[in-house]
């Protein structure tokens, strides 16, 4: 009973911290009334019943203190018992591997640098009746939850997907409907972030800034390789995955002191797998550009 009215006598304070439902930002040509609404707008029951582990309508509780689940017990250092309520079950695996076991060869080597077959694999293996939305729903809750609560877990679980998502090259044609919302989605956060709440969740790793913008440089030249090469053959919404990402770029060219995009990157190299070994590995068609760089370590 004395918690409970510690809390009650808390509650104005609180109130007084809780952000906007709306956010108005004009910043860069950019006019969002209803910026929430991209924050949250694939964050499903069915989600957040099975992340939180709370199967009751509109009581996912979740705190600063929740860990993430792992196929063989809970994430970090800690040997204390995590009760079913501070554990999330993330439908996004969290591993490095994004290729299957079964693969050998040429084929494991490509599944290393296209994560394409890996996110199939989610959705028709881990997704609520393979609905794709639920990784763009878990990226959300991950966002709000790191960011809103201080919970590290989620914090490191949304810079996981991202990194995984943005290398999903062949994705972008094979289901341009996913990929669209996602990188939406990534926008509306990136707009939020010092605009709706005090600092960034690229502030939690110093280094996550620049292996981003390296990852959406690659991403980008991809990207327009793939609309190039289809040209008049592209449909309506492989086009809007092109689309979505130039408005995201363009907000990126003035965020932070300027993402450039444009730059080069190295179309050969070693990729570490997760168990230590490396393999040679040399992106199909990229032969006949060698002057955009020479052999590096890709992870």
């Amino acid at each position: 009973m004395a918690e409970i009215r510690i809390q009650e006598n808390s509650l104005p304070e609180f109130a007084d911290n809780l952000q906007a439902y709306s956010v108005r930002h004009d910043a860069n040509g950019f006019d969002e009334q209803n910026i929430w609404v991209r924050l949250t707008s694939s964050m499903k029951a069915a989600l957040l019943s099975r992340v939180t582990g709370q199967k009751e309508w509109n009581h996912w509780q979740v705190s600063s203190n929740h860990d993430y689940k792992i196929s063989n017990g809970v994430h970090g250092d800690n040997a204390r018992d995590y009760g079913k309520d501070e554990i999330l079950d993330f439908v996004f695996p969290k591993d490095g591997r994004t290729f299957s076991t079964s693969s050998v060869g040429r084929e494991r080597t490509e599944q290393a640098l296209d994560t394409s077959a890996h996110i199939i694999a989610i959705i028709t293996g881990h997704c609520t009746h393979e609905d794709s939305d639920e990784i763009v729903g878990e990226l959300q809750f991950c966002y709000l939850t790191g960011l809103m609560l201080g919970n590290i877990a989620c914090i490191e679980h949304w810079a996981h997907i991202v990194k995984v998502m943005f290398r999903a090259f062949r994705l972008v044609m094979d289901l341009p409907a996913l990929f669209r919302k996602f990188i939406q989605a990534v926008h509306a956060q990136f707009i939020y972030d010092g605009v709706g709440i005090e600092g960034s969740i690229l502030d939690a790793d110093g280094g996550l800034e620049d292996e981003l913008k390296n990852l959406l440089t690659v991403f980008k030249s991809r990207l327009d390789e793939q609309l190039l090469q289809a040209q008049t053959r592209l449909t309506p919404e492989q086009k809007s995955v092109g689309d979505a990402f130039a408005e995201f770029e363009s907000f990126l060219w003035r965020w932070r002191g300027g993402w450039d995009l444009r730059g080069n990157y190295v179309r050969s190299g070693q990729v570490q797998l997760e168990d230590g070994e490396y393999v040679d590995a040399e992106l199909k068609d990229f032969e006949a550009e060698d002057e955009r760089g020479g052999k590096s370590s890709i992870s």
